[in-house]
């Protein structure tokens, strides 16, 4: 990189862990331009459509539909 980094925005993420046999539940609270939102999200180890498979029967076991969110960069500097 060459030249100046330019702030364009910032996210602040408090996150908690729940650990699972295939992966990380991951619960996110993110502050940004005087926003709040949350994200659930499921950090597969190993076998990645295992679990995108068990992401989804949570999700289904709550009730929680599945919503693809934009990155947090773009929802930051949006």
């Amino acid at each position: 990189i060459h030249g100046d980094l330019i702030e364009v925005g910032q996210t602040e993420t408090y996150r908690t862990i729940v650990h699972e046999p295939l992966g990380q539940l991951c619960f996110d609270e993110n502050h940004y331009n005087g926003k709040t939102d949350y994200e659930l999200e499921y950090e597969t180890i190993g076998d990645p459509l295992a679990g995108y498979a068990r992401f989804m029967e949570i999700l289904a076991m709550e009730n929680i539909p599945y919503v693809p969110s934009i990155s947090k960069m773009q929802r930051a500097t949006a």
